[in-house]
């Protein structure tokens, strides 16, 4: 089966960057490259079990360019504790691919960042 977490890397840029708000554990920074995302992924079920993100909503600011907004969902490993968070994904594509995730812990900066309003 599958990883539900997966994306071929061929969907990505080479130079695709992603952008991890600092208030998702163990995750901060800025990742480079076609693995960026398998990096964060992987970082995230260090801290976590049972890691998902369902897409919630879609919208379209640009030119292929996307803020998703996102469920995320886990179990801390260390406390046990859920978590169950809507989040704000913005995308930007190019025709060879995306070229850039920023990840907001909060849906208000997400939308700040793609110029929408609530």
């Amino acid at each position: 089966m599958p990883d539900r977490l997966s994306v071929p890397q061929h969907h990505f840029t080479e130079d695709f960057e992603l952008y991890q708000a600092a208030e998702i554990l163990g995750t901060v920074g800025t990742f480079r490259g076609r693995t960026a995302l398998d990096e964060v992924v992987s970082e995230l079920r260090d801290a976590f079990d049972d890691v998902g993100f369902i897409p919630q909503d879609v919208h379209s600011f640009g030119p292929l360019a996307f803020l998703v907004v996102v469920r995320f969902t886990g179990i801390g490993r260390s406390s046990g504790l859920p978590i169950n968070r809507v989040i704000a994904h913005v995308w930007r594509l190019s025709l060879e691919g995306a070229r850039r995730l920023e990840v907001y812990w909060e849906l208000a900066d997400g939308m700040r960042a793609a110029g929408l309003s609530e």
